[in-house]
């Protein structure tokens, strides 16, 4: 991005800074127009999600301003980059689904808010310096990420060709436990194994191999999380029983992570895949069943707070 572009991104967003909520409806107005399946990648207060998509990008202009008036802040390849964008591409790619592909259909949405909240004042060089930064904030997150072991594994697992089957293959009659968004999270975690099998077959380089494994390890955090969060709001009485599993099942993973980090396991061994597949079974068909069928006894935990 050059300084001119810069500038005209600094001038053109103080027009419109006091209206970060437009910016956001109408983000979100053009994207659901353009793209109606991204509705399913938003979850929680609508509201909220507006407001929180117009603060990244003023936040984005804050730093651009601060980089460029008083402390350069410089990526790869020269450009002031906003600190964090690559987790926060990891992030959007685990917790709500996010591909590379859908990039294209926010761009679009953000440059027909931009082009309608300036107006009159809106021309073809502003537009273009939106362009510019919102295709480096969209690099930086697929390429910041791609170089970091963890996010790898989140932006780009479901990006790869594959002729090696499946180690587990999902099965509603097997596996679900009757609640779609504890079901969802589970064939995540069904995902994640059969990527680590795909990688260890395919002879993956360290790199990427231990990014699949920091995945598989912090979406079972973030499952076990969620999980625990819904014990409590129903008053699940084994949750004490079931939380200790949680626990004995993320250290065995974080294990078998850092041991393969110290370099005590080039080539992870079989049978850790196969204490990993036995484990997303048996978990899932015995005590995640046996909640399952409490909770669709105590549905009012399934509403959010």
């Amino acid at each position: 991005m050059t300084p001119k572009q810069t500038q005209l991104i600094i001038r053109s967003f103080a027009k419109f800074e006091h209206r970060l909520y437009d910016l956001g409806s109408l983000i979100h107005q053009r994207l659901f127009e353009i793209f109606p399946e991204s509705r399913r990648l938003f979850t929680g207060d609508m509201e909220q999600q507006k407001l929180k998509m117009a603060e990244f990008y003023a936040e984005f202009v804050r730093h651009q301003k601060k980089s460029h008036y008083f402390r350069p802040v410089t990526g790869n390849s020269g450009e002031a980059i906003l600190p964090g964008v690559g987790a926060l591409g990891a992030r959007h790619e685990l917790e709500y689904g996010v591909r590379p592909e859908h990039f294209k259909y926010m761009r679009e949405a953000l440059l027909y808010a931009i082009r309608v909240l300036l107006g009159p004042d809106y021309d073809d060089e502003t537009g273009q310096a939106w362009a510019t930064a919102f295709d480096m904030i969209a690099n930086a997150m697929l390429k910041e990420a791609g170089e970091d072991p963890g996010a790898f594994a989140y932006v780009k697992i479901f990006t790869k060709n594959s002729t090696t089957g499946p180690l587990v293959v999902w099965s509603d009659d097997q596996l679900s436990v009757g609640i779609e968004q504890i079901d969802n999270e589970h064939k995540r975690l069904v995902a994640l194994l059969n990527e680590l099998h795909r990688a260890l077959e395919a002879g993956t380089g360290q790199g990427a191999l231990g990014g699949v494994l920091n995945g598989l390890y912090q979406y079972t955090c973030y499952h076990f999380a969620h999980e625990e969060i819904l014990f409590r709001r129903s008053n699940y009485p084994a949750y004490e029983k079931h939380r200790v599993q949680h626990r004995n099942l993320t250290g065995k993973v974080l294990e078998i992570y850092e041991d393969f980090q110290s370099g005590s396991s080039a080539v992870i061994p079989e049978e850790v895949l196969e204490f990993l597949k036995v484990w997303l079974s048996q978990h899932i068909m015995g005590s995640d069943r046996e909640f399952g069928r409490y909770l669709l006894e105590n549905p009012q935990a399934l509403q959010p707070e």
